[in-house]
């Protein structure tokens, strides 16, 4: 698996860097750029998720994505494409603790109180440029997003469901793997490292997911409450995910003059 992986980051990078095809074209008989701009960016990533009342508290985590996008300096807008690692999921804002079997003397502990899902994504969308003061350019973009969960840390939790008989904290097994969304990017550029050639920019993405992370269907007197030992209901559960994501990274170049 590991070599099949290396292979395609090859084959990726290779694909980015290749040249565009050259043809000569005129303009209102004015050299004008055509061609693509690919890059890395990564950073902090500020997560939330909706619907669950002990996990609506924000986490923090982190992404990694590579893209590549069109150029032609006629037109302010671009088509990108890219994709990526990117964390997702909330901190843990209540928790449980006891046990069926010594609920004085037992107590559950967690050294990293968050639930966390590690997503592959892939989004792709438009965006439109505009020169902000001499060197410096910003743009704005939008995209349609779908990712898929490969892990989490869900196992962190299971022995407390365990000990109370039902899930009062999320069950992998009702974990959602696909997912979709929506994106906004808004960028600007930091630093030109070459004109037209390399640039180190730096980029805030809002991220909000259509589908659900995590389903529960509500669960009526199924249980027992180990404190009253009456039946214990849950309603029904759903978790979508929220993320602001701030990135550092560097453009570069791949343009040509049509003349």
């Amino acid at each position: 698996m590991t070599r099949i992986t290396l292979v395609a980051l090859w084959l990726l990078v290779t694909w980015l860097s290749t040249d565009p095809p050259i043809q000569a074209q005129v303009y209102n008989h004015e050299p004008y750029y055509k061609g693509y701009i690919w890059g890395l960016k990564g950073g902090p990533t500020l997560m939330r998720q909706s619907g669950h009342y002990r996990t609506r508290g924000t986490a923090y985590g982190y992404h990694l994505a590579l893209y590549r996008e069109s150029y032609d300096s006629r037109s302010p807008s671009r088509i990108y494409f890219q994709i990526g690692y990117h964390q997702r999921g909330s901190s843990l804002t209540r928790y449980y603790f006891g046990s069926l079997k010594n609920i004085a003397n037992r107590a559950f502990q967690f050294d990293n109180p968050k639930f966390v899902y590690h997503n592959a994504s892939l989004q792709i969308g438009i965006k439109s440029t505009r020169q902000l003061y001499e060197q410096l350019s910003g743009y704005v973009g939008v995209g349609l997003r779908g990712e898929y969960t490969f892990k989490t840390n869900l196992d962190t939790y299971a022995q407390v469901n365990e000990e109370y008989g039902f899930p009062i904290y999320p069950d992998p097994a009702l974990l959602r793997h696909y997912l979709y969304g929506f994106s906004l990017l808004l960028g600007t550029t930091l630093w030109e490292l070459d004109p037209q050639q390399y640039e180190i920019f730096t980029e805030l993405g809002i991220h909000q997911d259509v589908a659900l992370q995590y389903y529960q269907p509500p669960l009526r007197g199924r249980f027992i409450d180990p404190y009253t030992g009456q039946p214990q209901s849950l309603n029904e559960i759903k978790m979508r995910n929220f993320s602001i994501e701030l990135s550092i990274g560097v453009r570069i170049y791949r343009l040509y003059v049509y003349e």
